[in-house]
């Protein structure tokens, strides 16, 4: 998989981004797995890494079988940029995007400490709003 979302960003992201920050898990969702599947997704790309540049500040409940303001009120609050992100263009990278709630906590947070522009890559998407992810 991280190949495939490496390839897509040479193909298509060229020069759009400045920095790679993938999405953060908690603390204890990534002890259980091992990893962070999003920043292994993120680990192939030709940008500076981030890995801290995003942090879960609050922990949250899963967001399997919420709906779209369940997943929204959930995550108010959770993130929390680093000041590296200052000023950069931010490749957000998340293994699966369904309602959108993470990966616009995580894009307020970044625009929050100053990042100048935040495009989202992310392995698979659910239809948001009528219109497919990439």
């Amino acid at each position: 998989m991280a190949e495939l979302v490496a390839e897509y960003a040479a193909a298509h992201l060229q020069d759009r981004y400045d920095l790679v920050v993938p999405v953060p898990i908690s603390w204890a969702r990534e002890q259980e797995r091992g990893f962070n599947q999003a920043a292994l997704l993120a680990e192939g790309l030709d940008a500076g890494s981030a890995q801290g540049g995003l942090l879960r500040i609050r922990y949250t409940q899963p967001q399997v079988g919420k709906n779209r303001e369940e997943r929204t009120q959930n995550l108010l609050g959770a993130f929390r940029a680093i000041e590296a992100v200052n000023g950069r263009r931010i490749l957000l990278i998340d293994d699966v995007v369904t309602s959108g709630g993470t990966a616009t906590a995580c894009a307020l947070a970044l625009r929050e400490a100053g990042a100048s522009r935040v495009l989202l890559l992310t392995f698979c998407a659910e239809m948001i709003g009528g219109v497919s992810g990439v």
